[in-house]
């Protein structure tokens, strides 16, 4: 009991531990000298499918898939850090660009300003969350605004907007 014991063990580590693919192809070779091990000494020799067995072919299929499962989980890892990476680049220009940039949410909150948006309209990181797109534009241009924001919203190209911002102290931008 105890060389099955070793195997599925080292099966195991090959299937959950995230070492990368060159250790998990040295575990999975480990599992299969443990397999040849423990047929050797059960049945005494050095052949593992004597009589017949087909649970060594089985065990060799589970360590092979659990090395490709992990190879797959490295490259989508990898992956994914690159596009971080990338994304990470695409904020840094728009957090330094000197432009407004903003994104509002279906709901009319925005959910995202740039520096120069808070340093323009004077708010600090804390004080733009939660507030609404009305609550940024002056009052004599919500109306036409909201019919244009419902408009985006139904699927519309309203074309170029227009709008005057009000700062934090209520002036005009």
């Amino acid at each position: 009991a105890l060389p099955q014991l070793y195997i599925i063990i080292n099966l195991a580590a090959a299937i959950l531990l995230p070492w990368g693919r060159r250790p998990q192809l040295f575990v999975a070779a480990l599992s299969s000298l443990t397999l040849w091990w423990a047929f050797y000494a059960l049945t005494g020799s050095l052949n593992p499918f004597a009589g017949g067995s087909t649970l060594p072919f089985w065990l060799l299929l589970i360590a092979l898939l659990a090395v490709m499962m992990a190879d797959q989980l490295d490259r989508g890892a990898r992956a994914i850090e690159q596009r971080t990476l990338e994304l990470r680049g695409y904020q840094d220009v728009v957090e330094e660009a000197g432009d407004l940039i903003f994104s509002v949410s279906p709901s009319g909150t925005l959910a995202y300003v740039n520096r120069a948006w808070r340093t323009k309209l004077d708010y600090g990181d804390e004080s733009a969350a939660g507030l609404s797109l009305f609550d940024i534009v002056h009052p004599d241009q919500r109306t036409g605004l909201g019919e244009m924001f419902n408009r985006l919203l139904a699927g519309d190209q309203p074309g170029l907007i227009q709008t005057e911002f009000v700062t934090k102290d209520g002036r005009r931008i």
